[in-house]
C-alpha cells in the first residue's frame, strides 16, 4: 500500500479526472467476495492496524498547519521517488523550497483558493499530522459542459506508513472532494500512481480524453 496513499506530480503516474457527471462513487471495482479472498494474515494485520489507528474524521487545516503540510509533502515526494514515480528523483532531498511552500499554503488557505484536510497524530503530545489531502480551486475559460470554468485539483494526498491500510487516505480524499463539490467545481483533476488508480476510479475519476503533457523549464531539467 506504499504508493496507494501518494498522489501528486507525475512521473509514470496516470492523469485522472472527475466531472459533475461522474460524482457518484463507483462500485464496479468492489467484489462482494473480496473479503473472502484476503488471507488470514492480511485480515489480522488490518484489524490490528484499525485497533491501533482507528478512523477519525479529517479536520480542515488552518494556517498553523502549514509547516506540517510541507513536511508531509516532502515525505510524499520521497515515497514517490522510492517507488519510481517521482518526476525529478535526483532532487527529492532538496529543502530550499520549504519556506516558499509554507508561505503559499498559508496565503491560499487565507484567501480560500485552497483547502487542506488533515489527520492529527493521536499519540503525539505536540501538534503533528499523520496524513493530508489538498484541494485547489482554479479558474479556466468556460466552455461547452463547463459553464463557469471553475475547476479543481486534488494533490498532496499522503498518509504516513504506520497509519496506512485502515482507510485514512480514502476519508481524506472524500473530505477534499466534498469541499470541491460545495465550491461548485465542474471538473477535478489529479495525478495517481498505478497502485492508487483503482481507488480514485471508485470515487468517480476517469482518465480524461485529452493527453496530458508537461514541459519543464530548461533550468529545472535534471
Amino acid at each position: 500500500m506504499r504508493s496507494s496513499q501518494a498522489c501528486d506530480i507525475p512521473g509514470s503516474d496516470s492523469v485522472l479526472r472527475r466531472t459533475t457527471a461522474s460524482r457518484s462513487p463507483r462500485r464496479r471495482f468492489r467484489s462482494r467476495h473480496r473479503s473472502s479472498r484476503r488471507s488470514t494474515s492480511t485480515s489480522e494485520g488490518g484489524a490490528m492496524r484499525a485497533a491501533r489507528f482507528p478512523l477519525v474524521p479529517p479536520r480542515a487545516a488552518t494556517t498553523h498547519d502549514a509547516g506540517e503540510l510541507v513536511r508531509l509533502r516532502h515525505a510524499m515526494f520521497q515515497d514517490m521517488a522510492s517507488t519510481g514515480s517521482a518526476a525529478r528523483p535526483r532532487t527529492v532531498e532538496a529543502t530550499e523550497w520549504y519556506a516558499a511552500a509554507e508561505h503559499e499554503i498559508s496565503a491560499r488557505l487565507e484567501d480560500g483558493s485552497l483547502a487542506a484536510f488533515v489527520l492529527d497524530d493521536p499519540h503525539s503530545g505536540s501538534p503533528r499530522l499523520i496524513g493530508c489531502a489538498i484541494a485547489h480551486l482554479t479558474r479556466r475559460l468556460p466552455g461547452p459542459g463547463f459553464p463557469t470554468g471553475l475547476s479543481g485539483e486534488l494533490s498532496n494526498v499522503y498518509v504516513e506508513v504506520p497509519h496506512r491500510g485502515v482507510g485514512h487516505g480514502r476519508e481524506l480524499v472524500r473530505a477534499a472532494l466534498r469541499w470541491l463539490d460545495v465550491a461548485g467545481c465542474e471538473v477535478t483533476d489529479l495525478h495517481a500512481t498505478p497502485d492508487s488508480e483503482r481507488i480514485y476510479r471508485a470515487l468517480g475519476f476517469d482518465p480524461p480524453v485529452s493527453l496530458a503533457m508537461r514541459r519543464l523549464h530548461p533550468d529545472l531539467v535534471c
